[in-house]
C-alpha cells in the first residue's frame, strides 16, 4: 500500500501579542532610521550643493535635516512611542522644539488577521504622496518610504 501525504493543515491566525508588537514597532523605527540615514547620503552624493546631517539621539529617536546650498529646506524627528502608543512612530517635521511631542504624522501598529501592519493616523490619503501607498496597511519599508517622501517635498516645490 502506498503511503499518503500529510493532511492539508490550515494557516490558524493568532491575534499578535504585545511583545510581537513591540518588537515589530522596533523593526519598523530600524527600518525608517536606515533608510533615511541612506536617502540622506545618497542625497548628497548626487548633488554638490545639499548637505544631509542625521542626528541620532538614542536608540528610538533621530533628526534628519536638507540644506540646499547651506540653507535648511527639510527638517523632521523620528521617534518611537508618542501620543497614543508606546508602539507608534511619530513624525515631526520643521520647527522642531526641544521637549515638544507635536507631530504631523504617527503611525500605529495594527494586527489584521494575525499579520501586523503600520496605519497611519493622520494621513487622509489626499496629498499625493499619500495616494501612492495603502495608509492603513503599510509594511515596515512601505512606512520608510512613505515617511522620507513627506520629509523630502520640499525639495520638489
Amino acid at each position: 500500500m502506498r503511503k499518503s501525504s500529510s493532511p492539508y493543515m490550515p494557516k490558524l491566525n493568532r491575534a499578535a501579542t504585545d511583545a510581537d508588537k513591540r518588537r515589530f514597532s522596533r523593526e519598523a523605527f530600524d527600518a525608517i532610521m536606515t533608510h533615511f540615514e541612506a536617502g540622506l547620503s545618497e542625497l548628497a552624493r548626487q548633488r554638490d550643493s545639499i548637505e544631509g546631517d542625521f542626528q541620532s539621539n538614542a536608540a528610538t529617536d533621530f533628526t534628519a535635516e536638507v540644506f540646499v546650498n547651506g540653507q535648511s529646506r527639510c527638517r523632521c524627528r523620528i521617534w518611537l512611542g508618542g501620543m497614543f502608543s508606546p508602539n507608534g512612530i511619530s513624525y515631526a517635521e520643521r520647527h522642531l522644539h526641544a521637549g515638544s511631542n507635536a507631530c504631523n504624522e504617527i503611525l500605529l501598529v495594527e494586527d489584521l488577521q494575525g499579520e501586523l501592519y503600520l496605519s497611519s493616523l493622520m494621513g487622509m490619503g489626499f496629498g499625493h504622496i499619500e495616494r501612492q501607498f495603502d495608509l492603513k496597511q503599510m509594511t515596515r519599508l512601505q512606512a520608510a518610504d512613505y515617511l522620507w517622501r513627506r520629509f523630502v517635498l520640499p525639495l520638489e516645490r
